[in-house]
């Protein structure tokens, strides 16, 4: 189990919709969770790995079988305006700075949600790319909003 310091999660139940969100950004994810597992939120960015690039935040979703508090699936979001090269370099750093977090039958994925239409250059799209194939993770890259269930 994942030991957090209290100050970084924002909400630990089983409600049955989360709303991701870090003002003054627009963006958001809407986590719908149907089956009523138990979602921890999590503030990353300004609570965790002071000094180093990290996303805005995280999203813990446990099992609700016999192992609760095991983590099923990791959710990476950033919230950006229009550097989305930027916004795929915190979801790097904070994927190497919790590599050792999480078992590796554990789901990873990471939301990138822009203000502005999101256009990958060639270093964007390198970084995306490295994400998917060498860090496994399931990357998506929206204007605004995103919903999901979990």
């Amino acid at each position: 189990m994942i030991e957090l310091p209290e100050a970084c999660v924002e909400s630990d139940d089983f409600r049955a919709s989360l709303v991701v969100k870090d003002p003054p950004s627009k963006g958001k994810l809407v986590v719908s969770n149907p089956d009523g597992k138990r979602l921890v939120y999590i503030k990353v960015d300004g609570y965790l790995f002071d000094g180093r690039q990290k996303c805005d935040r995280l999203v813990h979703v446990h099992g609700n079988n016999v192992e609760k508090d095991r983590v099923e699936h990791a959710i990476f979001v950033e919230l950006k305006g229009m550097r989305v090269n930027d916004g795929l370099e915190q979801l790097k750093e904070t994927l190497n700075h919790t590599s050792t977090w999480y078992e590796r039958s554990v789901k990873k994925s990471c939301y990138l949600l822009t203000t502005k239409a999101p256009k990958l250059d060639g270093t964007g799209q390198r970084l995306k790319r490295m994400l998917e194939e060498k860090m496994r993770v399931d990357l998506k890259i929206k204007n605004l909003q995103w919903s999901i269930d979990v």
